[in-house]
């Protein structure tokens, strides 16, 4: 998911490989030292490659990360991908937080980004993935309503744009709650240490069956 507005065209030509390492690089970078600390020259020598290669591909570190950010966005989306099995509505979403769970634990780097690209200094750039960011989940969470309402699986008075927004903040609050230690630190302390994975998605499904069944 890239995105030619971010970076040079000759970036497209490079292997894959590289794109990789660079990839890799940046967002480890990015994660671990916030936007404004992330040194490019860092990023360049851990990525085996020359600082002036790096600037041959990215214009500045605002449209590096913001290359980054948009290629994490798109990994996340690969949850999409990975329910297109037809299902029921609370099967469906009882999947989508286990994948959640998966995904965020096997790309820390990306949800410790996205989670500073929500902050108030960072708002101009959040500005220009914003639309990336939500739409297809959006799409996704309003089709898959619309339709459980129209089989009777869910109660027929639900408002889709706020039981959209609640299933989005469950997925928000479980990506974070897997890949940022203060947000799993604030979990633990309302569920307690020893709860497994399976019964803190069992405790949401109870939630979200007690709201949404007729």
């Amino acid at each position: 998911m890239e995105n030619k507005n971010f970076h040079k065209d000759v970036f497209e030509r490079i292997s894959d490989d590289k794109r990789g390492r660079i990839f890799g690089s940046a967002m480890k970078e990015f994660a671990s030292e916030g936007y404004f600390a992330a040194n490019i020259n860092t990023i360049a020598s851990n990525a085996d490659i020359s600082i002036g290669a790096m600037y041959t591909y990215f214009p500045s570190k605002e449209n590096l990360f913001l290359a980054i950010s948009e290629y994490g966005i798109g990994i996340f989306h690969e949850i999409l991908a990975d329910l297109k099995a037809p299902a029921g509505f609370f099967e469906t979403v009882e999947r989508l937080f286990h994948l959640t769970v998966r995904y965020a634990r096997r790309n820390v780097d990306i949800s410790r980004m996205y989670l500073e690209l929500t902050t108030q200094q960072l708002l101009d750039l959040a500005a220009r993935l914003a639309e990336k960011m939500e739409i297809d989940f959006r799409e996704f969470y309003t089709a898959l309503l619309k339709g459980a309402v129209e089989k009777g699986e869910i109660r027929a008075d639900v408002n889709i744009g706020f039981a959209a927004k609640f299933l989005d903040d469950l997925v928000l609050s479980l990506q974070l709650e897997n890949s940022v230690y203060y947000y799993e630190s604030r979990l633990r302390q309302y569920v307690g240490e020893d709860m497994s994975d399976t019964d803190i998605i069992a405790g949401l499904m109870d939630v979200v069956r007690r709201y949404f069944l007729p």
